[in-house]
């Protein structure tokens, strides 16, 4: 079952045990299951679990992202309130938008790109929630005076 899923070589731990270079020598080239009695183990090189770990991160905020896009805005966590922010067609856009990046991230590994738009997206929704927005947007004026912060006074002083 190993095998299908890794699609790698399967070696015994009596064949580790005697050559334990040549079975690095095939780790080196892609994953190797070893197998002890009723135990298996994966060996490969770092960097390619590192990228799958990579892979699997971004695919479960993908997912969570998707659903609470789709689902009921009631049903959606705190983390996720900026989602609210869109209407239904935004929201499939926002979908269908980021699992186009998921899969290029997967293609290229352009993952920062992936992690930039869905960084846009939330940004996005959580300034569309914000009430000194949506105060500044209502404004008849075209400038809405800046307050200063307690440092800042005290420095124009």
């Amino acid at each position: 079952m190993t095998s299908e899923i890794l699609q790698d070589e399967v070696i015994r731990a009596t064949d580790l045990n005697r050559g334990s270079g040549e079975v690095l020598n095939k780790a080196a080239r892609g994953p190797v299951t070893i197998i002890r009695n009723d135990e298996t183990f994966a060996l490969m090189r770092r960097d390619v679990a590192a990228g799958w770990r990579k892979e699997a991160r971004f695919a479960i905020h993908i997912a969570e992202i998707i659903w609470n896009a789709l689902a009921h805005p009631a049903s959606m966590g705190p983390e996720f309130d900026w989602i609210g922010a869109f209407d239904e067609e935004d929201r499939q856009q926002m979908s269908r938008e980021l699992m186009d990046f998921y899969h290029k991230a997967l293609r290229d590994g352009s993952w920062d790109d992936l992690e930039a738009r869905i960084h846009e997206w939330s940004e996005s929704g959580w300034a569309a929630l914000s009430p000194q927005l949506e105060k500044a947007f209502k404004s008849p004026d075209e400038r809405l005076p800046l307050r200063r912060s307690g440092a800042l006074n005290a420095a124009a002083k």
